[in-house]
């Protein structure tokens, strides 16, 4: 199921399922994600998370719409994962901070942090792996990272093998090893 403010997503799927916000109707994103729940689908794409529709799409992810994602603003993967607690606060009256940050760990799998710059367009600066919840921190590891040597752009391995990559192999993804080594 995609949620959408103006659809943009190209899906060639047949079993997708395209849902577009309507303030008109009253159809926020919020509305739309519980609707989308419903239906009960193999996964959820949402445009962007901008606020109180955050908490319910922790929630559809962390309870089974695994393979799902989002748009989100940060600077980097720990960033865009306390942006994404923030927001959580939004779409809820109280809630345990230690007990958010779990569900949010338990849900993320992978951030992709993309950097704009106006002659290269979009680049993918950092590839990360969360881990969990230290206390009151995010632990997550680099997969991949960018880094600029001379007057270009490179793209490197860190060396770890995350922990998604068995779940890859038990779905049949065939993922070369070497590519994660640095």
């Amino acid at each position: 199921v995609s949620i959408e403010d103006d659809q943009q997503l190209k899906l060639s799927q047949r079993s997708a399922v395209r849902l577009e916000t309507d303030v008109a109707m009253n159809y926020d994103k919020t509305h739309l994600l519980r609707g989308a729940l419903a239906m009960h689908p193999e996964r959820i794409i949402m445009d962007s998370c901008q606020g109180q529709e955050a908490y319910p799409w922790i929630g559809a992810v962390a309870s089974g719409a695994s393979g799902s994602m989002t748009s989100v603003h940060g600077v980097s993967a720990r960033d865009a994962l306390e942006h994404v607690e923030q927001m959580c606060y939004l779409g809820i009256e109280r809630a345990n901070p230690r007990g958010l940050r779990g569900q949010i760990a338990r849900a993320v799998d992978v951030v992709v942090v993309l950097n704009r710059s106006a002659e290269d367009g979009f680049h993918v600066q950092q590839i990360a792996n969360v881990q969990g919840v230290d206390f009151d921190a995010y632990r997550s590891r680099d997969v991949f990272y960018s880094m600029v040597e001379g007057d270009t752009l490179h793209f490197h391995p860190t060396g770890y093998i995350p922990v998604f990559y068995e779940r890859l192999q038990r779905g049949g993804v065939q993922v070369d090893l070497n590519i994660f080594q640095g």
